[in-house]
């Protein structure tokens, strides 16, 4: 079995653990982070300790491709 982590007040690039929310069906522990530019996002365990989630979404937008086609 697993060791419990607690995660809350860690930093993962742009996000801050504000606290623990319902685990999904899948993707196992979940966690209500903290975006620098203010805004809350949902992130499993898995995706900050791999770093494919850095922000809420903001760093896609803020390098200005967000929205072209080559970007998606």
């Amino acid at each position: 079995m697993s060791k419990i982590i607690d995660l809350i007040g860690k930093r993962f690039e742009r996000l801050v653990i504000i606290k623990q929310v319902e685990n999904g069906k899948y993707r196992g522990r979940r966690w209500l982070c903290l975006c620098d530019c203010g805004k809350k996002i949902i992130v499993s365990t898995s995706a900050l300790n791999s770093g494919n989630t850095k922000s809420c979404g903001c760093l896609r937008i803020k390098h200005g491709y967000g929205n072209t086609p080559t970007y998606k």
